[in-house]
């Protein structure tokens, strides 16, 4: 049979950066399938900016999960809703130091995430009102380093 080496299983999992394509209300989103990412600020700037890095995941739903995902390195996903509502919020992450957050929908702040250190994954919970239609919906770490597996709005 065939075996997929670890390096493979990253290249057939990780994301095509499409940004025509919106995930739904209610759909775990891998990390790994961002649209957009702090690289795309930084070519011809200030020099070149690494993005966040891909792996396999330890964390209990297998797949990919990203890392190095530091201070000022940030990464967008697109959604649509189909409601105006209070909408749930949960987010898969691992991290080996107290590390800040800062979740934007449509580039205005929704919730600032303080992630407490950890050798374990874990979920971080919130809440917060979304209007009806398509969404840009970007984490930006403002402090610390941070492994990140999905995120679900529902």
């Amino acid at each position: 049979p065939f075996k997929v080496t670890s390096r493979g299983e990253v290249y057939v999992n990780m994301s095509t950066i499409d940004k025509k394509v919106y995930s739904l209300a209610g759909t775990q989103i891998e990390a790994e399938h961002f649209t957009d990412c702090n690289l795309s600020e930084s070519i011809g700037e200030k020099g070149f900016s690494t993005p966040v890095h891909f792996r396999p995941t330890t964390d209990t739903d297998g797949g990919l999960d990203i890392y190095n995902f530091e201070t000022e390195k940030w990464v967008e996903y697109q959604i649509e809703l189909t409601q105006d509502k209070t909408y749930q919020f949960s987010m898969r992450y691992q991290t080996m130091l107290d590390t800040e957050m800062t979740i934007y929908v449509d580039n205005a702040v929704a919730e600032f995430a303080a992630l407490e250190k950890s050798d374990s994954w874990q979920t971080f919970n919130s809440s917060f009102a979304l209007n009806k239609g398509k969404h840009t919906v970007r984490f930006k770490v403002t402090e610390g380093n941070v492994a990140l597996n999905w995120f679900k709005i529902e």
